[in-house]
């Protein structure tokens, strides 16, 4: 059952963000910069209690930014 924890204060017009644990327990959040035409994937690094504490200035091309693990990746 999922239930509402926060709103997380994401970059103006960005939509569609997905959560994921990395290998290190951070956790990384990735979304699409615009709703518009765009199609950048930005990464966040998020705290335990959600909130943005780094933005990754690497950008991906993309339109779904639906994350997972794979054999540990």
């Amino acid at each position: 059952m999922f239930k509402f924890v926060k709103r997380i204060n994401t970059i103006k017009n960005s939509i569609f963000y997905s959560l994921i644990k990395d290998n290190n327990e951070n956790i990384l959040g990735f979304g699409r910069r615009h709703y518009g035409s765009e199609r950048i994937i930005k990464q966040i690094k998020l705290d335990d209690s959600f909130n943005i504490i780094e933005e990754i200035n690497d950008t991906y091309k993309g339109e779904d930014p639906r994350c997972f693990k794979y054999k540990n990746k």
